[in-house]
């Protein structure tokens, strides 16, 4: 037919450079006395090392489903037990404060849907900026839960340095009043600051 198909790789494995968790944590104040950090698609932990690298002291929890990732837990983050289990573990971890994640496009809303629900403190989500368009799927969640962006600019996550063709941005939900009354406004990076 002409078209150029291209091939998604395997778990849809495109990792964020470490640079994503750096910028995050300099716009978001995460606060350890507000519960752990949930990285539900954590592949090779980048988002995480950028996070540690600022200074962030919160409790880390790491997932992926890819058994052969560094991750501490490997389970399915579009299941819904996965995320009760934790929440169960809060006697031993404490709340669930953060989720934090570079989701795989096609399970992006169901990821984000949990987030809400377990997190207490804030959801970011790592996404295209084409998820901010008001797809029948996505109308009535973005209208009920209008995201607040870090907008940067487009990255290579296939280590050939082509740059992807859509840039992103982290996708800011604030839960709690507390970060609900905190200014996370629009940022851009040129993935260099």
């Amino acid at each position: 037919s002409g078209r150029l198909v291209k091939m998604r790789r395997a778990l849809d494995k495109y990792y964020s450079p470490e640079l994503f968790g750096t910028i995050l944590a300099k716009h978001v104040p995460f606060n350890a006395e507000h519960g752990f950090i949930f990285e539900p698609c954590s592949g090779d932990g980048a988002i995480v090392k950028g996070l540690k690298s600022i200074g962030i002291t919160n409790k880390i929890i790491t997932n992926d489903i890819d058994t052969s990732s560094p991750a501490t837990l490997h389970m399915d983050a579009t299941k819904h037990h996965v995320w009760t289990k934790l929440k169960n573990a809060d006697g031993l971890l404490g709340p669930m404060g953060y989720v934090v994640t570079n989701p795989p496009f096609v399970d992006a809303q169901e990821i984000l849907e949990m987030g809400m629900e377990f997190a207490t403190e804030l959801v970011a989500l790592y996404l295209r900026l084409s998820f901010n368009e008001p797809t029948h799927s996505r109308v009535g969640f973005l209208q009920k839960h209008p995201p607040r962006l870090i907008n940067l600019a487009r990255v290579s996550f296939t280590g050939d340095g082509k740059k992807d063709l859509l840039n992103g941005a982290w996708f800011l939900w604030p839960i709690s009043d507390r970060l609900k009354a905190v200014q996370l406004e629009v940022f851009s990076h040129a993935n260099n600051e």
